[in-house]
């Protein structure tokens, strides 16, 4: 639990310090998009899920969505592509206007 509290916080504050100086987004309805890059093995979609439901907490935290639930959230979306290069890998969330 301590875990997923420390990644919502980092997540919250790497969104903040990415913003700093500009307006933040914000949707009333939105679509979300997970894209993992990865140079091993890819995680399965629950566990790719769980990594990131932390990330999405952090929107709501600081208001670029309401809330994650089905009333804001239309589409929820993930895939995967290879990279050749673990420096490469990593995971990418996507929030778009629905």
């Amino acid at each position: 639990m301590e875990d997923t509290r420390n990644l919502r916080e980092k997540c919250r504050f790497l969104l903040m310090v990415n913003y700093q100086g500009y307006e933040m987004p914000r949707f009333d309805k939105a679509r979300i998009h997970i894209l993992e890059k990865w140079s091993n093995n890819p995680h399965d979609y629950d566990g790719l899920a769980s990594l990131v439901a932390p990330a999405i907490d952090a929107f709501v935290d600081i208001g670029v969505i309401p809330d994650d639930s089905p009333r804001y959230i239309r589409s929820y979306t993930m895939t995967h592509r290879k990279v050749p290069k673990r420096a490469e890998a990593g995971v990418e969330i996507i929030v778009m206007r629905a």
